[in-house]
């Protein structure tokens, strides 16, 4: 046997230690772990690679309330520096059992969502549809913590965003679809409401899977029905329009140049005597340059009035450049409907439009002088057991120097309530500054409603 010779081993040892010290530096990271996390909330690892600063988001965001089963699911987020700071309910189901079940899970949601910092939360035991749609609504809140949070950073590299649509009705339940956007285009589309029970299980699971594809595929909402599932369709092209156009908001007011910036902006449905009414319209330098409905009743008589009333009403909205138009002779329902969906519409662009300022550059902007700007904002609807109540306020200087009920239960003793209740509501809402205000006697629903959108007018306003 033979010998190793005592300088090849000392060659083949040094040799080792080389290679060791190799593999061991191949192992240390590229960068610092910390540096790879999104400054926004709950974005992935995964967007470090967006390079830059990111900025964090602060404010509170109040999320899309959530249809369960025993009641509506509302979550309110206060934020700072990306983090949440608080989550409360704005709404939770109430009444019989579900006043023990909301009094003993909404406080453990709230606390495990300040823990969690995201929507990934567990489920209370015994409160398996409060946690479902709590979580929904949280989601829903943090979408738009982060696109906020993304609207604020002004630079040029294309940015990931989660932007949640509308949710909408239809015939079999509510559609709302959620989309991740990058580059200004959709990388994912998922359902976040969908119509279910019975059959509608089996449509929803051919369907869904289909729309969310062809969504992902064509980058927009111009996509074909899936067949056998007309409704569900329907609203999840409404929604994902209404997503897009958020999306397409905070895209606008991310870039901070004295640009004009055209968006197009889809204002909220109307519920008319007929059906509901919907606009949509397209703003290039503060006019709006083409106006559509994107519902509009049908059916029986209503397909007449409709074909005869959109377009002299889409064509007074472009030659206005306002809702201040008059009615359509023989329409007057679905004029009053597209006059204040409309103006629904004008409020998101306007509010979009200043928040795209933020730069003390643009002396006639709200940054550049001295002079406080006035924004009109619309709230969320809010469903209460006596029908829908929406509010939208005047803002100027911080401060509320208008309120007024854009929708408020009708129809038997409602109507005398509702006139009793909705004027002292708005001067206490002006009065307030805030929607910390006391509920009208003899009005506890519509009180309850009122200032539930207040608030959620209010968070769009920055208040």
């Amino acid at each position: 046997m033979r010998k190793s010779h005592p300088i090849r081993r000392v060659v083949l040892a040094g040799a080792a230690t080389v290679s060791g010290i190799v593999l061991l530096l191949s192992l240390k990271p590229a960068s610092d772990p910390g540096s790879a996390q999104a400054a926004g909330i709950g974005a992935p690892p995964a967007a470090s690679a967006q390079g830059g600063a990111q900025a964090a988001a602060t404010g509170t965001f109040t999320g899309d309330a959530a249809q369960t089963q025993y009641g509506a699911v509302q979550v309110r987020l206060t934020v700072a520096n990306g983090k949440i700071t608080k989550a409360e309910t704005v709404q939770a189901p109430k009444g019989g059992r579900s006043d023990q079940i909301t009094a003993n899970a909404v406080p453990k949601l709230n606390q495990a969502a300040v823990a969690a910092g995201s929507a990934d939360i567990d489920a209370v035991s015994g409160a398996t549809y409060t946690s479902a749609g709590y979580k929904e609504s949280l989601q829903s809140a943090l979408d738009k913590a982060q696109a906020s949070a993304g609207a604020s950073q002004g630079s040029g590299a294309a940015q990931a965003a989660t932007v949640t649509g509308d949710a909408v009705q239809t015939q079999y339940g509510a559609v709302q679809v959620r989309i991740t956007v990058n580059g200004g285009k959709i990388s994912k589309a998922e359902t976040v409401q969908a119509p279910k029970g019975g059959r509608s299980d089996q449509v929803t699971a051919d369907a869904v899977p289909k729309l969310n594809q062809a969504a992902v595929a064509a980058g927009t909402a111009d996509i074909d029905a899936v067949s056998g599932a007309t409704y569900t369709s329907a609203g999840y092209k409404e929604s994902l329009q209404s997503a897009l156009d958020k999306a397409q908001a905070s895209a606008g007011a991310s870039q901070g140049s004295g640009a004009a910036q055209a968006a197009t902006v889809t204002g909220d449905a109307v519920q008319t005597q007929y059906g509901a009414v919907q606009v949509r319209i397209t703003v290039n330098g503060g006019k709006i340059s083409k106006a559509e409905t994107v519902q509009a009743p049908k059916g029986g008589r209503s397909d007449q009035v409709t074909a005869d009333a959109v377009p002299k009403l889409n064509q007074a909205a472009v030659a206005a450049g306002t809702a201040d138009i008059d009615a359509v002779s023989g329409a007057t329902y679905t004029s009053a409907g597209y006059k204040e969906s409309l103006q629904s519409a004008l409020d998101k662009a306007q509010a979009s439009a200043g928040a795209s300022q933020g730069s003390g550059s643009q002396g006639s902007g709200s940054q550049g002088s001295g002079a406080a700007q006035a924004r009109t904002v619309t709230g969320e609807v809010s469903q209460t057991q006596y029908g829908p109540v929406q509010v939208r306020v005047t803002v100027a200087g911080g401060k509320i120097t208008k309120a007024e009920a854009v929708q408020t239960p009708k129809g038997g003793q409602s109507d005398q309530v509702t006139a009793n209740a909705v004027p002292k509501l708005n001067q206490a809402a002006v009065a307030a500054g805030s929607a910390d205000i006391d509920a009208v006697s003899g009005a506890t629903y519509t009180s309850a409603g009122y200032k539930e959108s207040l608030q959620s007018a209010l968070d769009q306003a920055g208040g």
